[in-house]
């Protein structure tokens, strides 16, 4: 893994991504410009979310999810990415570092134009997201009835089981195609357990800082 291939971290809504992005940050790798969720802001707007678009799906990865994205979708992809975290700063040396969820949704994508980058998938116990969906404001596919009507479905819940499930498939399908990836749940950290966290850190080339990461965890933003 040179430092021009990215770290790329990702999962579902609501599973915790944030807080693993701020511990790589922390531990090292550059962001670029992002906002308060670690979420590089030009790359998000600029090239993910046209490309969600453009595949028919979801731009903010609920409802409908894209069924295929090919290389077609994203001509210079890979070189675009380059050029806009390259802009916003990164020096050569620096490992550098995408978090987004819509990943999951594009990993065909990225496998292709960036083939040496390592993934980081987050994780969390599925009935812990689905009610931290239900109580998320901006988490409203499924409660359109024509949609649940769509998908067989009786109520909200029911929509955000599908949905996980749906995601779930895209994981086995990143596991299965021989890109280099490690899970972590980080509800492991705030029971004081690191040891998961530390070693995806170690694998990334990065340097564990446990004092700075301890400061950083706060049950509050988990809970959040």
């Amino acid at each position: 893994m040179n430092n021009n291939t990215p770290i790329l971290i990702t999962g579902c809504h609501r599973s915790g991504t944030s807080m693993i992005a701020g511990i790589i940050h922390i531990c090292g790798a550059y962001a670029g410009k992002v906002d308060k969720m670690y979420e590089n802001i030009p790359i998000r707007q600029g090239i993910i979310k046209p490309i969600l678009a453009a595949s028919g799906g979801d731009i903010d990865g609920q409802y409908p999810l894209p069924t295929k994205i090919t290389l077609r979708d994203g001509e210079n992809f890979g070189k675009h990415i380059t050029q806009y975290i390259q802009y916003q700063g990164k020096q050569p040396s620096e490992k550098w570092f995408y978090k987004d969820f819509r990943i999951v949704l594009t990993h065909m994508l990225w496998g292709l134009v960036f083939p040496d980058a390592k993934y980081v998938l987050v994780r969390r116990k599925d009935d812990d997201i689905i009610v931290s969906c239900l109580k998320t404001s901006y988490m409203k596919a499924f409660e359109d009835t024509e949609i649940q009507k769509k998908l067989g479905i009786r109520s909200v819940s029911e929509g955000w089981y599908w949905w996980l499930a749906e995601y779930k498939k895209r994981f086995n399908e990143m596991k299965k195609s021989g890109i280099q990836i490690k899970e972590v749940y980080p509800s492991k950290m705030i029971e004081q357990d690191f040891s998961e966290v530390k070693e995806i850190v170690e694998w990334l080339g990065l340097e564990w800082k446990e004092k700075e990461v301890k400061e950083f965890i706060n049950p509050k933003l988990w809970r959040h």
